[in-house]
């Protein structure tokens, strides 16, 4: 398992997966140290999927999601796809009235959705 220092933010990688779980609130210097560990371990380790377990976060302002989506996008230029996991009802209604480019963002309840999911998204 990677930390991403002490920042709440943890990686693990399971077969061509990196699970990564957020636990707690971000902010814009955690995003990028973020990003650089997610392309670089997207890439050494040939991960075909990345996985973000939001589940923990409460807050997540425009800033902060608009960085998290142009992580998305160059993990997507690497050839590996992103799920997001257990987003927050209050979090998914702000983005929505913000009016958020949700564009590239594939969601999902849980980890049991996720490979549908990623079969879906392979078969297209």
């Amino acid at each position: 398992m990677y930390k991403v220092s002490s920042s709440g933010v943890s990686m693990s990688i399971m077969k061509d997966r990196l699970f990564v779980t957020i636990q707690g609130d971000l902010v814009q210097e955690t995003l990028s140290v973020l990003r650089t560990d997610l392309l670089e371990r997207t890439q050494v380790d040939k991960i075909n999927a990345v996985i973000f377990d939001l589940s923990a976060v409460a807050v997540l302002d425009l800033t902060e999601f608009n960085t998290l989506h142009q992580t998305v996008l160059m993990i997507k230029l690497m050839g590996a796809e992103t799920i997001f996991i257990g987003l927050n009802p209050g979090v998914v209604a702000f983005l929505v009235l913000a009016g958020a480019d949700l564009s590239g963002i594939n969601t999902a309840s849980d980890l049991d959705d996720v490979d549908r999911i990623l079969n879906k998204l392979k078969n297209h």
